[in-house]
């Protein structure tokens, strides 16, 4: 069982990722949701819209992530960055943050999705780097 300063910490990382997720749908009109998701479907932090299964959600992008993992090695064009998916009234874009997570980001239809790419790799980077500062904080 965790101890009280491990479950403080935890509670803390996941609330500055949670601002993080606020912080990226805000940056764009056409972004309307985000969660950052555990490579084996957990979902660490999420700012969803309501009715949206986050567990569901996060086993289903763990399994995309898998497949697209698959694809990219079985035609040797190395490891998995970025997966995206076009859908009726938006998109969705599986970006790679780290050995141990992915941040997901769903968008109304949009000319703006180079930018989108773009913003959404940026927050990727940042949530890794609070993941990473605070393992660091937890090992102390």
């Amino acid at each position: 069982m965790k101890n009280e300063l491990q479950q403080r910490l935890d509670a803390a990382k996941v609330s500055i990722m949670c601002a993080a997720l606020r912080e990226l749908n805000a940056a764009m009109s056409d972004i309307e949701a985000s969660a950052y998701i555990s490579l084996d479907g957990y979902t660490i932090a999420a700012e969803l819209a309501s009715g949206v299964d986050s567990n569901r959600l996060g086993a289903i992008c763990a399994s995309m992530h898998a497949l697209a993992q698959r694809a990219s090695q079985e035609i040797k064009h190395g490891a998995f960055n970025l997966l995206l998916i076009e859908s009726e009234q938006g998109y969705m874009l599986l970006v790679k943050s780290s050995v141990e997570a992915m941040l997901v980001v769903s968008t109304k239809p949009s000319k703006s999705l180079g930018m989108i790419a773009s913003v959404s790799k940026q927050f990727a980077e940042k949530l890794k780097r609070i993941q990473e500062t605070h393992k660091v904080a937890a090992a102390t």
